[in-house]
């Protein structure tokens, strides 16, 4: 998915399981194919198109679930790494208002930003300095 994405996280769940139930049931149907003595064991059952359906439906079953389990995670990574991106975006520019910083600045680039958060982080012990502090830490550990 996109960085920016707005999509719901519902459906971005609904679109990791999706994908994992494809590449599940395509890991099944090779499996029958690439191995002779799956084949067998399925043509020797007494209704093999059952025994086929369940087969690839439990690859697509499992594959499916660890999708949308590590889905979930992708979100939550992608959710915090945009909610810190916006906090630390906020406080640059709020330290360019205080310090009284050309607009110029503000809307450069992720060095011009990271010089300005520096600046503000050796010049203060100020309450704007450990919220910026803060939140580099927490892109950081991202």
């Amino acid at each position: 998915m996109q960085k920016d994405s707005r999509t719901p996280i519902s459906v971005q769940l609904i679109i990791h399981g999706a994908m994992g139930a494809i590449l599940g049931a395509l890991l099944g149907l090779a499996l029958i194919i690439t191995n002779r003595h799956i084949f067998q064991l399925i043509d020797s059952s007494s209704s093999p198109s059952i025994s086929m359906a369940l087969f690839v439906g439990f690859f697509a079953f499992v594959v499916s679930t660890g999708g949308t389990i590590s889905g979930f995670f992708f979100t939550a990574i992608e959710l915090t790494a945009l909610e810190a991106k916006s906090k630390l975006n906020a406080l640059i520019s709020s330290a360019v208002r205080e310090l009284s910083l050309p607009h110029y600045f503000s809307n450069r680039g992720r060095w011009c930003r990271m010089i300005i958060a520096a600046a503000v982080l050796v010049i203060g012990d100020n309450e704007m300095s450990k919220d910026l502090r803060q939140a580099l830490l927490a892109r950081r550990q991202l």
